[in-house]
């Protein structure tokens, strides 16, 4: 069989045979081989591009709202790297993905929206109100794995059923703290999502930081529930949570 030459092919796990090997038909450059490896060859999701009008509507409203948003800003349009793509399948149950081409043009748009000034970025999208995390320069796929793992939860995690024995909030399971603890707590928000919902979580999340702080403990040291609610939290006897009270039973 005449195929032509340069050409890439290959050969998915068990074929040994020509009758099964997978060609790629298109422009040989390395974005589009990168892309038809990662998606014909290897399975991986592909990472979609979106403008600045399309991504507030098709994108971030259309996410799962327990799901932290993370947005790659590219100045050549890429595609995203097999070992991204991979992160992307592992987290799925925590993060979502996408890709925005920057342009000069729209610096104000991303500047004002995320803090965004330069491209390459990833910005981290988590709680309603919490301030967008971007680290500015190219990413390094090892960096970037490291980053997500410290960054899959939200800073007030929903209370899921995936989630529930790792927040310690199954009351067939365990506390943070360990087994052998006998008395910890689960603090759950749960409402209806909306802009009230959102404004309880931030409110939930600042009550989380003001009890790990430890300068707020000292503060507080003649207020004896606030020092005994901030003891719990940093032993991992407490958890703060919110659930969706409309869809999650």
């Amino acid at each position: 069989m005449y195929i032509g030459l340069p050409s890439v092919v290959a050969f998915p796990s068990g074929c040994k045979t020509s009758d099964c090997l997978i060609r790629f038909e298109g422009e040989l450059s390395v974005d589009a081989v990168t892309d038809w490896f990662a998606m014909a060859v290897l399975n991986l999701p592909r990472i979609f591009y979106y403008s600045k009008e399309s991504l507030g509507p098709r994108f971030l409203a259309k996410s799962s709202p327990h799901k932290v948003k993370v947005i790659f800003f590219s100045k050549t349009g890429e595609r995203a790297t097999p070992a991204i793509r991979q992160a992307a399948r592992d987290y799925w149950n925590y993060a979502t993905f996408a890709c925005v081409l920057w342009r000069e043009e729209e610096f104000s748009v991303w500047w004002n929206t995320f803090g965004v000034e330069s491209a390459p970025a990833v910005v981290f999208l988590k709680d309603p109100g919490l301030k967008p995390l971007v680290y500015h320069g190219s990413v390094n796929d090892s960096w970037f794995l490291d980053v997500l793992e410290q960054n899959k939860q939200q800073e007030l995690p929903q209370l899921r059923s995936l989630t529930s024995e790792e927040l310690g909030c199954d009351a067939r399971g365990y506390s943070r703290a360990g087994r052998d603890t006998l008395t910890w707590y689960c603090a759950i928000l749960a409402g209806r999502l909306g802009p009230e919902l959102d404004s309880m979580r931030e409110t939930m999340r600042r009550v989380q930081e003001t009890l790990s702080k430890s300068s707020e403990l000292k503060a507080a040291s003649e207020d004896e529930h606030s020092i005994t609610a901030a003891v719990a939290l940093k032993s991992k006897r407490l958890t703060l949570s919110w659930l969706d009270g409309e869809t999650q039973k």
